[in-house]
């Protein structure tokens, strides 16, 4: 079992990701940056002191919203710099922000009640 103490640092640790990832809308991609690298770092600092733990769950999460964002971000772009595709573009970063918006809601709602993802 985990130490209660190292379970309350994590769970600080995973709240300031999904923080960093909602300022990510008024502030661009850097705090998303910011987020994964302590994502990363957390998510290994876990594995040593409590495997298999629910926070891992949301780590992970939160590693692939990133990868996700940044792949649907390229998508749209390369779609958005060609005009007949712009419609296309449209879409894709419409799509993106709902699954956004959803993926860190259902995680920050799930952390609040201590499940995994």
């Amino acid at each position: 079992m985990c130490d209660e103490e190292v379970v309350k640092k994590h769970k600080t640790f995973a709240w300031a990701v999904y923080i960093l990832y909602a300022i990510s809308f008024l502030l661009g991609f850097l705090p998303m940056i910011a987020g994964l690298i302590l994502a990363y770092v957390s998510r290994s600092g876990l594995k040593g002191d409590c495997p298999n733990h629910y926070l891992e769950t949301h780590y992970n999460l939160q590693i692939r919203v990133f990868w996700y964002s940044l792949l649907l971000a390229v998508l749209a772009f390369v779609a958005g710099i060609t005009i007949v595709l712009i419609p296309v573009a449209i879409i894709i970063a419409i799509a993106w922000l709902v699954w956004f918006i959803y993926r860190i809601v259902k995680g920050m709602v799930n952390l609040n009640m201590e499940k995994p993802v």
